[in-house]
């Protein structure tokens, strides 16, 4: 980097002090560049780089595969008070709000395990031998909307993890200083 500016630094001197007739710019830079200067490879993309919007296999996820997603973290969260469940986030810190933080928290948790349990319900009814075709169909559109609202409920639960670890650095940096 250092060699690089002295180079341009003295085309620019050479040419402003040269006469008109001098070599192109390009030229004296090619000529007082260094023989081991390195130069970078430029990387050549071919069809394999690129993802394919025809490619089905990662856009649609296996609805069963998601309910284990759900069924975990209904075993994760599940059976903990409101302050267990902010342990597990943010541990002991008492940041400002933590109370109301608290309860939302919670409040979130709730909704998460609801919109889980319900998507769980719809997949097994969706997968059971007992069911005709007509209800298999109808539980698959059901389960699919209620997949969307249990991933909507977890971003929403999510967001409310940041939040609290957001605080709680905030205060503890604060009560360090």
């Amino acid at each position: 980097m250092y060699f690089s500016k002295i180079v341009l630094m003295a085309a620019i001197v050479s040419f402003a002090l040269a006469p008109a007739a001098q070599e192109p710019l390009g030229d004296t830079a090619k000529r007082v560049k260094p023989k081991d200067a390195q130069t970078t490879s430029k990387r050549v993309f071919t069809d394999d780089d690129v993802k394919h919007s025809s490619d089905t296999s990662s856009q649609q996820p296996n609805p069963n595969d998601k309910i284990n997603q759900a069924q975990s973290l209904v075993d994760k969260l599940s059976g903990k008070t409101p302050r267990q469940l902010a342990d597990d986030v943010v541990g002991e810190n008492k940041f400002p709000g933590r109370d109301v933080w608290e309860r939302k928290l919670s409040d979130q948790r709730d909704r998460v395990v609801a919109t889980a349990q319900a998507a769980i319900d719809l997949v097994k009814k969706m997968n059971s031998d007992t069911s005709t075709s007509a209800q298999k169909a109808n539980a698959k559109s059901a389960a699919e909307q209620a997949l969307s609202n249990f991933d909507l409920e977890k971003s929403k639960y999510n967001s409310l993890v940041l939040e609290g670890n957001t605080k709680a650095s905030d205060w503890e940096r604060k009560t360090a200083n």
